[in-house]
């Protein structure tokens, strides 16, 4: 369970500024996290989202391309990804994420489960059509 809402305002024909609030009671933070940041967006290959949360998408080739994002407080995600072929590609990276669930039998309601997973995935993706896609990985 949780909320976030998020404002962009435009700046310029590719630019803008997000104005962001979060609120995840079930976690180590159960407090609304407020987040500004700027998009930029230089050309079809680069954007960057400079802020919190932080965001990255760099098109090194046609082919190759790397993918970041940070969001408070434990949750890091990178990735490089290799389109070997139009609906076929091979990915690696690193993934630090923290979930947290509440408890079916609790006693108290402020009983939940934490994961902290820190894991460095390796796979394949493969888009059959434009609404199906299977994603295998190992790490």
């Amino acid at each position: 369970p949780g909320l976030v809402a998020v404002l962009r305002i435009p700046s310029g024909d590719r630019n803008a500024w997000l104005a962001s609030l979060s609120y995840q009671p079930v976690t180590g933070l159960p407090f609304p996290i407020p987040g500004v940041a700027y998009v930029w967006e230089p050309s079809d290959r680069l954007t960057a989202q400079i802020g919190i949360p932080f965001q990255l998408y760099w098109g090194i080739t046609d082919s190759l391309r790397f993918d970041a994002s940070y969001l408070p407080v434990t949750n890091v995600r990178a990735y490089f990804t290799y389109r070997c072929h139009e609906s076929f590609e091979i990915f690696g990276g690193f993934d630090w994420v923290n979930e947290s669930y509440f408890l079916d039998d609790r006693l108290r309601d402020d009983d939940f489960f934490n994961l902290l997973e820190q894991r460095l995935p390796i796979g394949l993706r493969w888009y059959l059509g434009s609404n199906w896609l299977v994603d295998a990985q190992a790490g």
